[in-house]
């Protein structure tokens, strides 16, 4: 197998998937950057399903990044001006924050197994089988906790529309 090759067509997806753990895309790159240095250097000989294996440890990785980063720092709106960008608008900022908030808090009602399945599938793009085979669960348990998952957050993000 050309590891290069492999890697070169996984890496989007994987980007998506540490993405999605992390909420940020370039800390995502890092760590995808950092999963597949280290696949790399252990070899993956022996790896039964390679694809599998990587969406993991990325999504391990995302997450050990995400539980030991401390506090950000807001965007210094002066900075963007100095830099020669535009700010947008109060209304756009507050209604994408509202928004992102929402379904972040909706996700978060999420019991976990729910909650990383519907990660992986639509935040990775990972197909159910390829969860399962992650999860070392079956693709139909995967289809399962996905479907039971949209369900919750149709009925969260209705609640929050009404407010």
């Amino acid at each position: 197998m050309d590891f290069d090759h492999w890697a070169e067509g996984i890496r989007p997806k994987l980007v998506k998937l540490a993405t999605a753990q992390s909420g940020d895309e370039h800390e995502a790159e890092d760590v995808v950057q950092e999963t597949l240095t280290a696949l790399w250097r252990r070899g993956p000989e022996g790896i039964e399903n390679l694809d599998a294996y990587a969406a993991r440890a990325v999504w391990q990785n995302a997450a050990q990044r995400r539980s030991r980063r401390k506090n950000f720092l807001p965007i210094d709106s002066e900075l963007l001006r100095d830099a020669g960008f535009d700010e947008p608008t109060a209304k756009e900022t507050i209604e994408d924050q509202l928004r992102q908030n929402d379904i972040a808090n909706a996700l978060a009602q999420l019991p976990e197994a729910q909650r990383t399945v519907v990660q992986m599938h639509y935040y990775g793009d990972l197909s159910f089988k390829e969860i399962g085979s992650a999860l070392s669960i079956s693709m139909n348990t995967a289809a399962s906790r996905c479907r039971y998952a949209l369900n919750q957050l149709r009925h969260a993000l209705s609640a929050y529309s009404k407010e």
